[in-house]
């Protein structure tokens, strides 16, 4: 049987299960980074040396927040639910595991 690339298989159910929850913490941290880009990519497109470049780039900053807000706070609550939820969970296995298996 050929081998398989299945890191899966090899972690344990309670390590895997903790591992689901950073998953969802590191998809968070990607979206966070693509906002800090598209903030840099705005900031980018004001020279703070003109007279009203630094006057014009915090207006598009603004209204970007403003923009952004709801997806935010939308992006930022199911995250925290979903790692609540997944958390329970894993600590509700773990406290089933048998000690003699830890």
């Amino acid at each position: 049987m050929p081998a398989t690339n299945n890191k899966r298989r090899d972690v344990p159910p309670l390590k895997a299960a903790f591992m689901r929850a950073r998953r969802a913490e590191t998809q968070f941290a990607i979206r966070l980074r693509k906002i800090a880009s598209h903030i840099g990519d705005i900031v980018r497109g004001f020279d703070p040396e003109s007279s009203d470049g630094l006057d014009n780039m915090r207006a598009a900053l603004s209204q970007y927040a403003q923009l952004i807000e709801p997806w935010a706070r939308a992006v930022a609550g199911r995250m925290i639910a979903e790692i609540a939820a997944r958390d329970k969970q894993t600590w509700r296995e773990v406290r089933q595991e048998p000690h003699s298996s830890r």
